[in-house]
């Protein structure tokens, strides 16, 4: 049977106000262990950033045309 403790995942959003103080943060946020799921990620930049510091780093965007970007 399941406990509590076995499904609590330990969630945490990050904010910042301008693209550099937001990959300013990378390294002393995001563990190896993490998985990341970046909203608004418009071209990668960013994403691809992320991909060095955790295990799993999936970027999203609005907008199809920098998605195609990737496809």
């Amino acid at each position: 049977m399941a406990n509590e403790r076995q499904y609590r995942f330990r969630s945490r959003v990050i904010a910042t106000r301008g693209v550099r103080e937001y990959r300013q943060t990378i390294p002393s946020v995001v563990r190896p262990a993490d998985s990341v799921l970046e909203i608004g990620c418009e071209w990668g930049t960013t994403t691809a950033l992320l991909a060095q510091h955790t295990r799993k780093v999936i970027g999203t965007d609005i907008s199809s045309v920098c998605l195609d970007h990737w496809t």
